[in-house]
């Protein structure tokens, strides 16, 4: 039961990341996703993904891809490396601006895309993103301090990823 509720989640992830991220010229590309790192926290999913388009020959084919997933609601960002270094300076400060209390640490925005969501962070006993769009809504995923060593490492692979 279990791995058929994974299967629909990374299919309906999937399916949303091309409709919300891409356009219809790379729904139609023969691309290729590749899961950097998922982590879960209660009922909600974070996937960091990867996304390469061979049908177009320069470093504009590599994307970089958050997923957030809650119950009912999926909701992507998606970045190039310009904007993995936002992200990367976004959560450098959250992590070490976390404490009791909670901190608004900044957002950005999305770039190229028509849904045009916007990644916000947050800092407090966790730290919190909120991927917010138009046609999505908003979905939250809170680190919990396992996940934060691991999304350091992903977001690093990320960037080697888009910098190739």
């Amino acid at each position: 039961m279990l791995h058929v509720r994974r299967i629909r989640i990374l299919a309906g992830l999937i399916l949303t990341i091309g409709l919300v991220l891409l356009s219809p010229l790379l729904l139609h590309a023969k691309g290729k996703f590749n899961v950097i790192a998922r982590l879960q926290n209660g009922g909600s999913q974070l996937d960091i993904l990867t996304y390469i388009d061979p049908e177009i020959d320069s470093p504009k084919n590599r994307v970089g891809l958050l997923g957030i997933t809650n119950s009912s609601v999926r909701n992507s960002f998606s970045f190039r490396l310009d904007g993995w270094n936002k992200i990367m300076a976004l959560w450098s400060k959250a992590v070490e601006e976390q404490s009791d209390s909670w901190k608004t640490i900044g957002a950005i925005a999305e770039k190229g895309t028509r849904d045009g969501a916007q990644l916000g962070v947050s800092a407090g006993p966790v730290i919190r993103f909120v991927i917010e769009s138009p046609a999505q809504g908003a979905v939250t995923y809170n680190f919990s301090k396992a996940d934060q060593a691991r999304f350091g490492q992903a977001l690093n692979r990320i960037r080697g990823f888009l910098s190739e």
